[in-house]
Parts: C-alpha cells; sequence; structure tokens
C-alpha cells in the first residue's frame, strides 16, 4: 500500500514534489516486494508448491522513467543539465526548454502510457502516472531546484558572520 499521506499532487508540481513522489514509488515497490516474498516463503514452510511470481507493475515502469539508464531517466537528465552553472534569466529559460525537449525525445514515446506532454507548444509540463495517481510537473525550475551551489550573498553572510562555528 502506497504512503498516499507521502504522496505529493499540487496545482503546480515542481522538482520537489517529483523527488518525494519517486521516493514514494520506491517504497511502493519494496512494499509489494516484501510482501510477496514473505507470502512466498510462508507457501514454501506449508509445503505448498504454487510458482508465485511478482505480477508486472507500473511501479517498475515509473522508477525506470524516473532513474533508469536506457533511455536516461529524469533524475539523470535534470543532472546533466544542471551542470552546477548558477544561470541568469535567459540562459535559465534556454536550459529549461533544452532540458523540457532532452525529457519529451527520452520518453514521450518510449513511455507513452506513463509519461504525456501536457500544454501547447511553449510548454514545459509533463504528466507522469505514478502507482497513486497521474501528476502533471512542471520543469520550469528543475533545473535552479536541483542545483547543490549556494548564492553569494548567503557565502558572503556566513562568511562575515563573528560567531566562529557558523563561519
Amino acid at each position: 500500500m502506497l504512503d498516499i499521506f507521502g504522496f505529493e499532487n499540487f496545482v503546480l508540481n515542481q522538482f520537489e514534489q517529483l523527488c518525494i513522489n519517486f521516493v514514494n514509488e520506491k517504497l511502493h515497490n519494496l512494499y509489494i516486494s516484501s510482501v510477496f516474498g514473505a507470502e512466498k516463503k510462508e507457501m514454501e514452510r506449508e509445503g505448498l508448491q504454487i510458482d508465485l511470481v511478482l505480477p508486472a507493475m507500473k511501479v517498475l515502469d515509473v522508477l525506470k522513467l524516473m532513474d533508469g539508464t536506457q533511455p536516461l531517466g529524469i533524475f539523470q537528465i535534470v543532472a546533466d543539465k544542471s551542470g552546477g552553472t548558477n544561470l541568469g534569466g535567459a540562459d535559465i529559460n534556454k536550459q529549461t526548454k533544452q532540458l523540457y525537449d532532452l525529457l519529451m525525445k527520452n520518453h514521450e514515446k518510449v513511455n507513452a502510457d506513463i509519461f504525456k506532454k501536457q500544454g501547447k507548444n511553449m510548454s514545459t509540463k509533463f504528466l507522469i502516472s505514478h502507482s497513486a495517481k497521474d501528476v502533471i510537473y512542471d520543469s520550469k525550475n528543475f533545473i535552479e531546484r536541483n542545483s547543490d551551489s549556494m548564492s553569494d550573498s548567503l557565502n558572503q553572510l556566513l562568511l562575515n558572520k563573528s560567531d566562529e562555528t557558523v563561519k
């Protein structure tokens, strides 16, 4: 059973919701695998000769879409596009468009049953059909929100503090 309380679906779903929903998909997969494993052991202990096979599950397709390698998953594409650079306005818009185009190129046809383009030509939105429900994500700020860098103003603020621990 999926942890529905941890699953997020808002009017505007961004990178953070994608990460939270990814973890919930992982938990869902772990739970199902554990339950089937326990049932299989119980049947063996009782001497039942039933070939219990884990059914094909949507969660596995969603996990491959998000974290797979063939084609590159969403997280790898975002990481590759993020590249650790601190870009300004127009460059961010250009990178967002490139990111979105790459997501579409890699997944729109290959994963058509769980990944769909949303909106018109200039849209940055896509839908993932999760185990719990469909969620529309906006890739507009994925690159900035995936960045590991701190802003210069925050760095300066911390460096100029008189407290040695903070400094």
